[in-house]
């Protein structure tokens, strides 16, 4: 097994005794994926992300096939002077008249959605069509509003210098698309009704922030893999010191970013918020390869002929390059154990595209410098002066100082570990959609304040099967408003809708059976998506909305217990309370379940990349160096989010596990160098150990610049998650070159001798 392994270099033997051939397959491949990028789709993840098997999510997709979901309404915030002003109000008006007219519009609510019991069984809107008719009672008449049954700080703020108009639209069922061009139409309605005045309009609501997801995918997809071209381009050519040598080793790392984009287009996988960092992974690791088989090649050059030069550094270093991508490919697979449809995109989309960069590698490098070695535009060797600037920083000093400190070291590593893990192990979980965009997003800031001077506008949504009566018979109605008014004692600051207080504002004053016909006559003349906000088609379930503001899953989670203690020792005999659901508590729960299935999958990242390298080097001893110290910065910033209070979110979650299978690629080098040249198994050889180091530490600094700068790109997308996913890595690339200059030499001098002292006490 461990010589078929061995044989990966093999594959870049094609180009070089078949050039030809494999200029032409590398070009019909390239081909190919530019169609497919062509086809490339873009998901911002908010449906995909938790469908799963879990309960919870079974039931939320039952409670939005019930009821209509809170999380389609879209807001219209307006500001002025004042709404008691007659010309502002009536712009307001005129608005949400416009838009109820838009095709896709389904409902519209605002305070002139309101209305008042006329005393003869009919409903009158509360505010008059000609305002003008009130004069100075304006403001009398809008105060009067606020106290309104059914507005409850919904529409009008305190000073009545902000009112505000949501409108319903299925996006589910429409798509995104049709969402933006029915936002559109909005914004050009309320630009117009504003014109000429003081009033001004912000919009928000799932559906803009949505789309902004979607704008924000496309830009980051062009300029962080633009940047990373540059800045990888740049760091190999401080390195180098030779634009040729740069250019050449760049081309590699870019055939292999077209072909993993053409292969997520061509398989069908989206770029989303997670899969968005799979193009600039495969970039700087592509790279990373690109660069150990030229640094390899300039020593080779001048020794022998080209061909052989270029199939010696095949055979050395291309093994090393298959191990490290195999096992970045590992951390991904694992992550196809998760629940999240979008976590097992990333997980199928980074293993393929880890395997498709590889072969581009090792098919394009020995063909481009075997191109440009016959056109004779590459040195036959280094000259002196153009040593490799990583030789200013050869990171021996590291090495040697971890060599003389090695039981300190080794101890200290070993306590750190421990201590880390226990820290990140005890983390609590986190999870918010609006985290997925800046919260400097006008968006973002209106909808907070929404929550500030209205009301929230997300719910946590409270099924109520209804076990015995009719939904408006007066027992069923009397049970339930017991249970609002608790919940309404345990969060006076959130408002609560259900048809208990619907039927209190329709028939305040009759208990009997007059009451239910009333309500249920005047129930029946509301639309569809109305009535299904409250009760469903069949009439068997109904629906206590409580309106929540969106501030994470603990946030959430707190509330869910709040709300369940409110009504947790009443006792009913004609209805029963479902668990509560909605976006919110769905996202929560499913959210918190999902990252710790992502710690599983780091946990299984670790252990078969392990046995992996163990039975590639033929000794389990390689698997115990590779993975030990690599566990190490994963832990140690784990650790650190813990101490900083911040919980674990899905980016982190993301970034611990693949950038432990990135991490693990600088020990897989030094191995491959050790298992050339001072086999593990043999005994341990100090000499021969840093002779090691010293050949293969220069292009380990260089490749973790590479890596470092390269996924710096991240720091400018526009989508946070991709940022501090990108900075989580970064730390991580810079910790695990530590660990592998600094940890591994001091493990391989304490644990590394213990065959050699057992064979001399014989």
């Amino acid at each position: 097994m461990q010589g078929s392994f061995h044989q990966a270099h093999r594959l870049g033997q094609i180009s070089l005794h078949h050039p030809r051939w494999a200029l032409v397959i590398v070009a019909l491949v390239t081909a190919l994926s530019i169609f497919g990028i062509s086809t490339l789709k873009f998901d911002d993840g908010v449906a995909t992300a938790f469908r799963s098997k879990d309960d919870i999510y079974r039931l939320y997709n039952e409670n939005k096939e019930r009821f209509t979901p809170s999380e389609n309404d879209q807001a219209i915030l307006f500001h002025s002077s004042g709404f008691d002003e007659p010309e502002n109000l009536e712009r307001v008006r005129n608005f949400a008249l416009e838009i109820s007219l838009i095709d896709g519009v389904e409902d519209v609510f605002s305070i002139f959605s309101l209305r008042t019991d006329t005393g003869d069984g009919s409903f009158d809107p509360a505010l008059p069509v000609d305002l003008s008719e009130l004069g100075t009672g304006l403001t009398e008449a809008l105060k009067d509003l606020q106290s309104h049954p059914l507005e409850r700080g919904q529409f009008l703020s305190e000073d009545l210098k902000s009112t505000l108009v949501l409108y319903h639209q299925n996006f589910d069922r429409d798509g995104l698309e049709a969402s933006r061009l029915i936002l559109s139409e909005v914004q050009e309605a309320a630009q117009m009704v504003v014109e000429g005045s003081d009033v001004t309009f912000e919009v928000t609501g799932l559906a803009s922030i949505r789309q902004i997801l979607i704008d924000s995918l496309l830009g980051d997809l062009m300029r962080l893999n633009l940047i990373g071209m540059t800045l990888g381009f740049l760091i190999a050519l401080v390195a180098l010191r030779s634009v040729v040598l740069a250019f050449l080793t760049s081309v590699p790392s870019n055939i292999a970013l077209f072909w993993s984009l053409g292969s997520m287009g061509l398989s069908g996988i989206a770029v989303d918020t997670l899969t968005n960092v799979i193009p600039v992974l495969i970039l700087v690791l592509s790279l990373a390869d690109s660069l150990h088989l030229t640094f390899e090649l300039r020593r080779n050059l001048g020794k022998t002929s080209e061909k052989k030069a270029i199939s010696d550094t095949l055979q050395k270093i291309a093994p090393a390059c298959v191990l490290t991508s195999i096992t970045t490919a590992i951390a991904f697979s694992t992550l196809l154990i998760s629940q999240s449809e979008l976590v097992r995109n990333l997980g199928l989309a980074g293993l393929m595209s880890v395997l498709v960069a590889v072969v581009a590698v090792l098919l394009v490098h020995p063909l481009v410098f075997l191109l440009a070695l016959k056109l004779n535009i590459v040195p036959k060797a280094a000259p002196k002066e153009r040593v490799p600037l990583s030789s200013y920083f050869d990171g021996m000093h590291l090495v040697r100082f971890g060599t003389r400190h090695a039981k300190t070291i080794t101890y200290l590593s070993i306590i750190v570990l421990f201590l880390a893990i226990a820290g990140h192990s005890i983390n609590k979980s986190n999870y918010s959609f609006i985290t997925l965009v800046h919260k400097t997003q006008p968006e973002v800031l209106t909808l907070r304040q929404i929550e500030e001077t209205l009301a929230p506008t997300m719910s946590i949504d409270l099924p109520i099967e209804i076990t015995a009566g009719r939904p408006f018979a007066p027992q069923v109605l009397q049970e339930i408003q017991t249970v609002q008014a608790a919940i309404e004692t345990a969060l006076p600051d959130n408002p609560v809708f259900s048809i208990s207080l619907l039927a209190q504002w329709i028939a305040p004053d009759s208990l009997g059976l007059d009451r239910e016909a009333i309500v249920t006559d005047i129930f029946e003349q509301l639309s569809e998506t109305t009535q299904k906000r409250l009760l469903n088609s069949d009439r068997n379930v109904a629906l206590m909305r409580v309106q929540v503001a969106d501030h994470g899953a603990t946030g959430t989670k707190q509330r869910i217990a709040e709300i369940k203690d409110a009504y947790g020792a009443l006792v009913f005999e004609h209805i029963r309370i479902l668990e509560p659901t909605g976006l919110l508590p769905m996202s929560a729960i499913v959210g918190s379940n999902m990252i710790r299935h992502l710690n599983i999958s780091f946990l299984l990242a670790v252990i078969f990349s392990g046995i992996l390298i163990a039975v590639w080097f033929g000794h389990w001893r390689y698997g115990f160096f590779c993975i030990a110290p690599n566990v190490l910065p994963i832990a140690m910033v784990g650790g650190w989010l813990f101490l900083m209070g911040w919980p674990l979110e899905m980016p982190s979650a993301v970034a611990l596990t693949i950038a432990f299978g990135i991490a693990v690629d600088d020990t897989i080098h030094v191995l491959n160098r050790l298992k050339l040249d001072a086999p593990i198994e043999n005994g341990y050889d100090k000499a021969l150990v840093e002779k090691a180091f010293q050949d293969v530490s220069p292009v380990l600094v260089t490749t973790t610049a590479v890596l470092g700068f390269g996924t710096l790109g991240s720091q400018w997308s526009s989508t946070p998650a991709i940022a501090y996913f990108g900075a989580l890595t970064i730390a991580i690339f810079i910790l695990a070159l530590f660990a592998v200059l600094t940890v591994l030499p001091a493990w391989l001098e304490v644990f590394g001798n213990v065959r050699k002292q057992h064979e001399i006490s014989k």
